[in-house]
């Protein structure tokens, strides 16, 4: 029973000080409303539309000659030139100037049974290399298949 008493006289004393929190809380509120209400006073007010000049004054004979200049050359139609392509996407194709480097993987017998008679059945790889300063590109052709 003493741990209850400790605890109601604990929350009791919380109560009181939340209260006392939620007062300064709104005094700093309305002290903030105050400031806002000045700095808006201060703020200046958006300048009016300038009204738009008068038109000049002209006389008759600067108006006819106005009137009677030449007027300009009719525009010949635009010619809609040709869509421009899309750069491709993706990897571009191996470059055909560059020495093939080319090596032939021929095993003597094959990987899974065995047997030495192996088909003609090849798969050819290239990849470009690049070394220091040098481009290569490399062939590699793996028989893979058995009779």
């Amino acid at each position: 029973m003493l741990d209850f008493e400790a605890l109601l006289k604990e929350n009791a004393a919380q109560s009181e000080q939340i209260a006392r929190l939620v007062e300064q809380i709104a005094s700093l509120n309305d002290r903030i409303r105050e400031l806002l209400a000045v700095a808006q006073r201060k703020r200046r007010k958006p300048a009016e539309p300038k009204a738009p000049p008068p038109p000049p004054v002209v006389d008759a004979e600067a108006k006819a000659a106005f009137e009677a200049r030449p007027k300009p050359p009719v525009l010949p139609p635009k010619e809609r030139g040709k869509k421009k392509g899309r750069r491709p996407t993706g990897r571009k194709p191996m470059p055909e100037h560059l020495e093939a480097e080319e090596h032939q993987l021929r095993p003597d017998c094959c990987e899974h049974c065995g047997s030495s008679d192996l088909d003609v059945a090849d798969e050819v790889v290239e990849e470009k290399l690049h070394v220091v300063k040098e481009h290569q590109r490399r062939r590699v052709v793996k028989r893979k298949t058995c009779r």
